[in-house]
């Protein structure tokens, strides 16, 4: 019988798993297929944006430099067309960037070479869990190919959907954006370092640098009754950023819905989530990748510290270490949504007002900042 299992093969799944054994615990991961190598000129708009708190996570693993990282040290502002902009610099509070954009593929190819190789860990492929029991102090996980595994622990990694989740009937509330998130890798007539962002009434329109000249990763939200095709697309990124980047072309656009979710209580009995199967928030703050892996350090600490992990003590360190700031930020881009959102003339004015007043406040826009890096509230020790 091994310590852990980890229910899902995603960034965070397997970024568990590598922790865990690199902590020196016996780790089963159940997973899907195996994520395809990725080519060193590979270029794709689905990506993440790592903070500074990430990067050490992913150091520690043994990935980050091969990740091919591309830093921004500036991210523009807007929320009409023509207005004056505002940023956030990270030479403003002393540090040479503000994160760094990594591809999702390349990240999960790179995590998942390492599990290949790391001791202490067993990884069952091309499987699906489909029973969960418990026998004594020992969970019990079925498999669709007929692997039964025995641990002392399961993890579920599993997204949004999670199935660990749903086999214990994990309470969560839950967020209908009402909006459909559009992705498309994007080329421009004029190159920049930064990022940019533009809040329309319609939802967040961010493009991020890919680290290529005139690249960029594509994050529009629209509500769901717009349906757009790459001319509209177009025709909306130069309306919107075409003053700074010239003409600008999309392609290979894909769509999803726009939910969020947060799980009331973070583990039970041995069971606990992270990532995805715990809380998603809505792609407005580009944090979701950074709480997830914030999840695992966390979790790793409590496993190194705590001796009986089905246990309340291992449960409720958990929980209370983690759900605040989760919540926390689950909260505020729903409340950010609704402001930047809003058609009324009187929320409008304050919005402007607000923005340059918060534009011209250095103490506020450096502790959003800090809190964007990942540097407020407890640190787990594999972050430090």
């Amino acid at each position: 019988m091994n310590e852990i299992t980890v229910i899902g093969g995603g960034i965070v799944g397997l970024a568990t798993a590598l922790a865990l054994a690199k902590s020196n615990f016996s780790v089963t991961l159940v997973m899907g297929d195996q994520p395809e190598s990725v080519a060193s000129d590979y270029i794709s708009p689905q990506v993440c944006a790592i903070n500074q708190t990430s990067q050490r996570l992913l150091r520690r693993l043994g990935v980050w430099d091969d990740c091919q990282a591309n830093p921004f040290s500036l991210m523009a502002l807007s929320a009409q067309p023509n207005a004056q902009r505002f940023s956030f610099d990270a030479s403003t509070v002393g540090q040479d960037n503000l994160g760094y954009i990594v591809s999702n593929d390349r990240l999960r190819w790179l995590l998942f070479r390492q599990v290949q190789h790391a001791p202490n860990l067993t990884v069952i492929m091309h499987a699906k869990a489909q029973a969960l029991s418990k026998r004594d102090r020992s969970w019990v996980i079925e498999t669709d190919r007929g692997d039964r595994v025995y641990s002392h622990v399961v993890i579920g990694a599993d997204g949004r959907q999670s199935w660990v989740a749903k086999q214990r009937h994990w309470k969560k509330e839950s967020i209908d954006y009402q909006q459909t998130a559009w992705v498309s890798l994007v080329t421009s007539q004029y190159g920049s370092p930064d990022a940019f962002q533009y809040f329309s009434a319609s939802g967040p329109v961010g493009l991020l640098p890919l680290g290529r000249e005139k690249y960029w990763a594509m994050i529009m939200s629209l509500d769901n009754h717009i349906q757009q095709d790459n001319q509209d697309i177009d025709r909306l990124l130069k309306q919107y950023f075409g003053k700074q980047l010239g003409r600008l072309v999309s392609q290979d656009l894909v769509c999803f819905p726009l939910k969020g979710h947060h799980v009331d209580y973070y583990g039970q009995d041995g069971l606990f989530l992270v990532g995805d199967a715990l809380h998603t928030i809505h792609q407005l703050a580009g944090q979701g990748m950074n709480l997830g892996l914030l999840d695992v350090a966390a979790l790793v600490d409590v496993f190194t510290t705590v001796t009986d992990w089905q246990s309340s003590q291992a449960v409720t360190q958990y929980h209370y270490w983690r759900k605040g700031h989760n919540d926390l930020m689950y909260r505020s881009v729903h409340r950010l949504m609704t402001y930047f959102q809003s058609v009324n003339p009187l929320v409008s004015l304050t919005r402007s007002i607000g923005l340059l007043g918060f534009d011209r406040c250095q103490q506020l826009k450096s502790l959003a900042i800090n809190v964007a890096m990942g540097y407020t509230g407890r640190q787990p020790s594999w972050v430090k």
